[in-house]
């Protein structure tokens, strides 16, 4: 089982998320060096995790526009070699920098990360901004 101290760490190293961070590590090669660009509103674990057949889940919010899931499955990769020892926080600091070289991020496991949510209301705004317009 997970400690309260494990998840208080956890909360600590997705705290290096929060903001604007360059997300280059994270993407795929060939993309523009804006499109690394990402706003980072809220980053946060939930302090109870959920035991369902005798297995914990933790349940992790992270929110902000524009990402793909690709992204998130590197971030939680990135959570979790920070957490087991692989990196140190300082690599994952490191790796949101502008112009940071590259580092290997390893992916998630997709059937282990459930999307909870979508929210498309900062994107929907936006369009009846422009579309009010003209």
């Amino acid at each position: 089982r997970i400690s309260q101290d494990q998840i208080h760490k956890a909360q600590s190293i997705l705290k290096h998320y929060k903001g604007t961070r360059f997300f280059r590590n994270y993407t795929k090669p060939g993309f523009a060096l804006g499109s690394f660009s990402r706003i980072i509103k809220k980053a946060e674990i939930n302090r109870k995790p959920i035991v369902i057949n005798d297995r914990e889940f933790l349940v992790i919010t992270i929110a902000g526009p524009s990402f793909i899931i690709r992204q998130v499955r590197k971030m939680i990769g990135m959570l979790i070699s920070v957490m087991r020892g692989f990196y140190p926080e300082s690599v994952m600091y490191y790796s949101l920098k502008r112009y940071s070289t590259p580092i290997y991020i390893p992916t998630a496991c997709a059937p282990y990360l459930i999307l909870k949510s979508i929210d498309f209301s900062e994107y929907n705004r936006a369009c009846s901004l422009l579309s009010d317009l003209g």
